[in-house]
């Protein structure tokens, strides 16, 4: 085995201590204007399918999209024969194959999210009412050997970000990483805003041409009527526009594309419509680096980092922020052992204390010595000794290049390779 290493970064000292982040709160502290948590604790989003990396052993789902799951990755279920709200008929034998998916003693029911009681007195998590289960059969995160069993009665608990939501034409939604969430967006896919205040009142200062504002009214149809948590407002034009949950709804003018929320942060005013937000942990925040958009940060605003491999026959766009899609499995398939020995002295893992616990897109990898490091999507995360100050990315695309003669495998990932292959570094981007 060959190993070569290149940087374009200088690799500081050691740093004394590793960084060390606790676990949110269940439930965080909101207004009760705020958005709900995606998932409460002990609960994960894991993708299905192919988008879970390449073709290892056992690792693919038929399904699509993404699921709810326990904390460990595994897939959750709802049962068609849990027809009363919030009660589950799987007892017994039933249950020694579907395997309730137990909440936690602290846990308490929130929004869309339940804690029901099973007739032996356990507590279960229950997704607007339908109680959830895993099933004994599936083995690795993603899977979905349950799915269609007894005759289609079993499906599996697909995560929609529109669920449990009704929309007036127009308007939908989306999950964007970069906000953390998912957020209302247009007929073009373009991110909508909410205006925190009163619509005459902030309007009145560019009521004239050619005075011009970057924020532009969602309008509604002259036909169209109130939905769900949608009403309709008065412009002070007379105009009629669409509000959410009593908020005027906006998109932002230098929005130019879809998926994009440079509106974020301009005017404290108006903030991105967040239906439901995601996890956190406490201590890690989304924070803009100039020239990359937004990364993943410590809560001083120091970059986060995971470990990835690249595989020098395929595409190249690696150093771009989407270059290379990430694949839950083959993150997983690293875990903590890519960086291991001299590599901890300059890239300090994100450790989880001891009553942290995995939801959303947030997982917990366990050392072999017991400790426990936070995982974002599948990959384990990291700060590098080498950044000074917020802002700072020295600690990405620093390789190591890994060729197996013998057996073309890559003994870190155990991932057949029929060409050179490294395992590099990248910023954790949401």
């Amino acid at each position: 085995m060959i190993t070569r290493s290149l940087s374009g970064a200088c690799v500081a000292a050691a740093a004394s201590a590793l960084l060390a982040f606790g676990s949110q709160p269940a439930w965080a502290a909101r207004t009760s204007a705020g958005p709900e948590l995606a998932t409460p604790p002990g609960i994960t989003i894991q993708t299905l399918g192919e988008a879970r990396g390449y073709k290892l052993t056992g690792q693919l789902s038929p399904l699509r999209g993404t699921t709810y799951a326990d904390a460990t990755g595994m897939t959750l279920y709802t049962s068609e024969k849990d027809t009363t709200p919030g009660v589950s008929a799987c007892t017994n034998e039933c249950a020694a194959t579907w395997l309730p998916a137990v909440a936690p003693a602290t846990a308490k029911s929130r929004g869309e999210w339940t804690v029901i009681r099973r007739a032996d007195g356990t507590r279960q998590w229950a997704l607007r009412n339908k109680p959830l289960y895993r099933y004994r059969e599936d083995t690795l995160p993603g899977g979905a050997a349950g799915s269609g069993q007894d005759a289609g009665a079993w499906q599996v608990a697909v995560m929609k970000p529109g669920d449990g939501l009704t929309f007036p034409d127009g308007i939908d939604v989306r999950d964007l990483d970069d906000v953390g969430g998912s957020i209302l967006v247009d007929g073009r896919g373009f991110t909508i805003y909410m205006l925190e205040g009163a619509v005459a009142k902030v309007e009145k200062a560019c009521a004239k041409p050619p005075c011009f504002s970057p924020w532009v009214p969602v309008e509604a149809a002259d036909l169209a009527n109130a939905v769900g948590d949608f009403t309709i407002v008065r412009g002070p034009d007379g105009s009629r526009r669409w509000a959410f949950r009593g908020k005027p709804l906006y998109t932002f003018a230098d929005d130019r594309m879809a998926g994009t929320a440079n509106g974020a942060g301009i005017d404290a005013r108006w903030q991105v419509a967040l239906v439901r937000r995601q996890y956190m942990p406490a201590g890690v925040e989304i924070r803009s680096a100039p020239g990359q958009g937004q990364v993943m940060t410590t809560a001083s605003g120091m970059t986060l980092y995971r470990r990835a491999n690249y595989i020098f026959q395929s595409t190249s766009g690696h150093g771009f922020r989407d270059g290379v899609p990430r694949f839950p499995s083959i993150g997983r398939v690293i875990g903590t052992s890519g960086c291991e020995g001299e590599c901890l002295k300059s890239y300090h893992p994100l450790l989880a204390t001891a009553d942290a616990q995995a939801s959303g897109y947030w997982e917990i990898f366990t050392h072999p010595d017991g400790t426990r490091q936070w995982a974002y999507k599948g990959y384990a995360m990291y700060s590098f000794v080498g950044d000074r100050a917020p802002g700072d990315v020295m600690g990405t695309q620093v390789y190591d290049y890994m060729i197996n003669d013998a057996e073309r495998r890559v003994p870190a990932s155990q991932i057949p390779m029929s060409a050179a292959t490294a395992l590099y570094w990248s910023i954790a981007y949401p």
